[in-house]
């Protein structure tokens, strides 16, 4: 099982990191996990998520497939999903 304090986000080089090696991530990703940073401890709306993400109206299905392909590459547990409401970020923020 992988640690969920072996990640981070490096703010100032904007990048995810597994045990001091970057994991590369596309670039509407990393922006996401920054958003997310940004707000660390605060549950964001999806609504709110997909506003910020994108220029023009998407579905809550691309948000669902973005946050499913960064838990792949990641860990299941660095997005965090609360209930109805919307997600929050799961790893240490520097």
């Amino acid at each position: 099982m992988v640690k969920l304090d072996s990640y981070c986000y490096n703010q100032k080089l904007q990048r995810v990191f597994y045990q001091e090696k970057e994991i590369e991530l596309g670039p509407k990703a990393l922006q996401l996990i920054k958003l997310l940073c940004k707000n660390k401890n605060i549950t964001l709306e999806i609504d709110e998520i997909i506003t910020a993400l994108w220029d023009e109206p998407k579905s809550k299905q691309t948000l669902r497939s973005l946050i499913h392909r960064i838990r792949q590459m990641t860990s299941s547990e660095l997005i965090q999903n609360v209930n109805k409401l919307g997600y929050k970020i799961g790893l240490k923020c520097t």
